[in-house]
């Protein structure tokens, strides 16, 4: 199974608006666990009830569960909402739960069928009655 599926894994990320320059990755984002994910969802839930004053503090516990490091030369120890907007900060947690998973051509690598099972197709099989 490549790494980028398991759980605990990481994986780079571009933000959408960069991704045109061209440039090397900007942060590593976790492979979450399906724990990790439903928690992910409760600060989520608590993020949108929540007032002014809680939601940045809400904000940073999710980015701190989805982002693993940050690669921007310079800001590798800054809190992230300390020079990301909103958006950005939304687009990386939801980045770690949406980029974890297979592209199309990923898919077909991942899912083709063994020589065995090639060998023992449907077509070959005896009809019963």
């Amino acid at each position: 199974m490549p790494s980028k599926l398991k759980a605990g894994g990481t994986f780079p990320y571009i933000l959408e608006a960069d991704r045109a320059d061209g440039g090397p990755p900007q942060f590593n984002l976790r492979v979450l666990s399906v724990f990790e994910n439903d928690e992910l969802g409760q600060l989520r839930v608590a993020f949108v009830e929540a007032k002014a004053a809680q939601r940045t503090e809400l904000l940073q516990q999710a980015l701190t569960m989805t982002v693993a490091k940050c690669l921007i030369e310079g800001y590798e120890n800054e809190p992230l909402p300390s020079f990301l907007t909103n958006l950005e900060c939304w687009e990386l947690i939801n980045g770690a739960t949406e980029g974890a998973s297979l592209t199309p051509d990923q898919r077909k690598k991942f899912v083709s069928a063994l020589q065995s099972e090639m060998d023992f197709s449907a077509g070959d099989a005896v009809a019963s009655a």
